[in-house]
């Protein structure tokens, strides 16, 4: 074997090598590390000083993903029925060459009708545990385009503003 054969059946080796290796260090992790439970909260229900919401960030993008929306919202509260845990779709629409589309008038009604529903059919100690948090579009200039600012990370960011008294946010 000459010198740039060598160097391409060493290369060739190293990936198979490299991978029996790790098969091999984790065998022997396991072996020698038992596993153990993790730590975890013991709550029977949330104290009503610490209530939870939990959050579905989103694009709307037409009446029938509102109606799967809906659905899924109801089905996650149907799975936590703890009265401290509100749930919320922080939601905008998507990104357009205008502020506003013909189907958007449309789409965010049935998203109010829906979470409205769930909220009648759901309602416990007369409070609300669904809730619509819905941002406008605002013009991005480097894309060329009205959007939801920051996109999912923007929504969140806003909607902790919005918990802790911002009302300067695109929520509407």
């Amino acid at each position: 074997w000459g010198g740039w054969q060598l160097v391409l059946f060493a290369f060739v080796t190293m990936v198979p090598a490299s991978e029996l290796t790790i098969q091999i260090l984790q065998r022997i992790i396991i072996r020698l590390v038992p596993p153990r439970r993790l730590p975890r909260l013991d709550l029977r229900e949330v104290p009503a000083t610490d209530r939870t919401m939990v959050v579905i960030p989103t694009m709307l993008e037409s009446v029938a993903r509102v109606e799967e929306l809906v659905a899924h919202l109801e089905v996650q509260a149907l799975g936590n029925l703890d009265p401290h845990v509100h749930f919320a779709i922080l939601s905008d629409f998507r990104d357009a060459t205008e502020e506003t589309q013909p189907q958007d008038a449309e789409i965010l009604d049935a998203a109010r009708a829906g979470v409205e529903q769930l909220n009648a059919k759901h309602r416990e100690s007369g409070h609300d545990r669904f809730f619509l948090c819905h941002r406008t579009r605002q013009w991005n200039a480097r894309e060329g385009l009205w959007m939801g600012w920051e996109r999912k990370r923007g929504k969140l960011e806003e909607f902790n503003r919005v918990l802790r008294g911002a009302s300067d946010t695109s929520f509407v």
